[in-house]
């Protein structure tokens, strides 16, 4: 019962927090899920056009309903949508679609008759950062596990935007800072504004003006991978870097 508490908890709090401009709605009938809720492989390609969309597309996200079939107990309602749902999620993070980008939220309710594999997809595009570019990662900016200690390989990438920085005085950035979920979310939001503090501070020693540095703490809230262990830790907890447009 724990496990399948913390299963919809988890479900239900990784969601992109970003608000949504519009919004359109796909009903998918075809989607098979077998016995134990995972994806049935020849009715994948259902998902297709989906997945195409939001390669091409990158400030769309999607939100997942689906309901579990008829037949369900009224108990296993919940867990049984949660299951699906995460199967879906999976399905999107295997065909490089970050699962921040594919969310949903369990429901009890349950699918009418000859309708059991219903999946409903609301579409939305991500409202843009209008002052800033699109952030991009700076993969070898790296920290010690549950730590705002940057490891020492991480020194190389900074010294390189501050040289930029430097060379263009009238540069500003955000510094974007992202967690697994390892820890708790108070704790995971915690340590993602003591990492990017700690990037302030060194750039603010290699002579950077403190007023031309700011920060976003992202916590847990925008995971790449649902994987655990060391993939998670590789892929979840990065750092971004975006240029504020002049």
């Amino acid at each position: 019962m724990k496990t399948t508490i913390i299963l919809i908890a988890i479900l239900c709090t990784l969601t992109n927090i970003t608000k949504a401009q519009e919004t359109k709605k796909i009903t998918i009938n075809n989607l098979q899920f077998d016995t134990k809720n995972e994806i049935v492989a020849s009715s994948a390609n259902e998902l297709t056009p989906i997945i195409k969309k939001l390669k091409t597309e990158k400030h769309t996200e999607i939100q997942l309903t689906c309901l579990a079939p008829q037949n369900t107990p009224d108990a296993d309602a919940q867990i049984t949508s949660a299951n699906r749902i995460l199967s879906v999620r999976k399905y999107f993070v295997k065909h490089e679609i970050p699962a921040y980008r594919v969310t949903g939220t369990p429901t009890t309710t349950k699918a009418t008759q000859g309708n059991d594999n219903h999946l409903e997809i609301s579409i939305n595009q991500i409202k843009e950062d209008k002052d800033y570019i699109a952030p991009f990662i700076l993969n070898n900016v790296k920290f010690s596990n549950l730590s705002d200690t940057l490891y020492s390989s991480s020194y190389t990438e900074l010294n390189k935007l501050a040289k930029t920085l430097n060379m263009k005085p009238s540069l500003k950035i955000k510094i974007i800072t992202h967690a697994t979920t390892l820890a708790g979310s108070d704790y995971n939001k915690t340590i993602s504004e003591k990492r990017a503090i700690a990037i302030i501070n060194y750039l603010i020693s290699k002579k950077i003006k403190e007023d031309r540095l700011t920060y976003q703490a992202m916590g847990d809230t925008q995971p790449i991978t649902l994987e655990q262990g060391e993939t998670e830790t590789e892929q979840n907890s990065r750092v971004e870097i975006a240029f504020k447009k002049e």
